[in-house]
């Protein structure tokens, strides 16, 4: 009833074929038809991709990476490294006055400057940097000291020092 029709059996919800097939020829038309299926190629996303630097190639120096488990705020690479014999996927470096042999994934190009620009350009900007940091430790002690009404000397928090 409330399907609107009698209830079947299992069995009953097939058709039967009006055409019986004999095995000889479903073997053959099984046979025909996987003879017409095609094979859909397979991707594979687990194979990553390295990026390599072109600059690899040329570079005198190179930072390489630490694949080891790094506590919070390590940097990734360290060096640079001498490079002092390159490979197609090899390298040998300079690390710790030995050479060792690491893959090119395991690095990237480290820029240096020439050692007497870099010099010079350290002391003058040494020398500019401790002048400029005398003349504000001397302006700020002068702002941060007080006199008070009994004539001792009062020397501010830093906090204070824009206040005065």
């Amino acid at each position: 009833m409330v399907y609107g029709t009698t209830l079947r059996l299992p069995c009953e919800f097939f058709e039967s074929s009006s055409k019986d097939m004999s095995n000889s020829e479903f073997v053959q038309s099984l046979r025909d038809v996987m003879e017409q299926l095609r094979l859909v190629p397979t991707a594979n996303h687990s194979i990553s991709k390295t990026f390599i630097q072109p600059d690899l190639k040329k570079c005198t120096h190179v930072y390489l990476r630490d694949d080891t488990v790094r506590p919070s705020l390590k940097a990734p690479y360290d060096g640079p490294f001498k490079v002092t014999d390159r490979d197609n996927k090899l390298m040998t470096i300079l690390w710790k006055d030995k050479p060792v042999r690491v893959s090119i994934d395991r690095v990237k190009a480290a820029y240096i400057c020439d050692d007497e620009q870099e010099t010079n350009q350290h002391q003058i900007a040494r020398h500019s940097c401790t002048h400029r940091k005398a003349e504000n430790n001397q302006k700020q002690h002068t702002k941060r000291t007080q006199t008070s009404s009994s004539g001792r000397r009062i020397r501010l928090p830093v906090r204070f020092a824009e206040n005065v």
